[in-house]
């Protein structure tokens, strides 16, 4: 999975990546750290996207230290989907 610049929202610089049916964004806040979220492109309900877990808190309250940490996540996520 490879993440590439896909823009700056409000200050966060965002990453994205596809993998299959799948989308990730990680995304770096200032200040704060890394958020990671991931979503199935193909869902058309509510809540179609979700933070990546950090220790078991969603990311955007308890961010990735660093940019790898956050790829990590994703890429453990993308394994963890895959097998369901």
């Amino acid at each position: 999975m490879k993440f590439t610049f896909i823009g700056t929202v409000l200050g966060c610089d965002n990453y994205g990546a596809t993998e299959g049916q799948f989308s990730f964004i990680i995304g770096h806040i200032k200040d704060m750290g890394w958020v990671a979220s991931y979503k199935d492109r193909f869902y058309q309900g509510g809540q179609s996207s979700h933070f990546i877990l950090n220790e078991g808190k969603r990311s955007i309250d308890n961010p990735f230290k660093t940019r790898d940490q956050a790829e990590a996540a994703c890429r453990r996520k993308m394994k963890e989907l895959r097998l369901s």
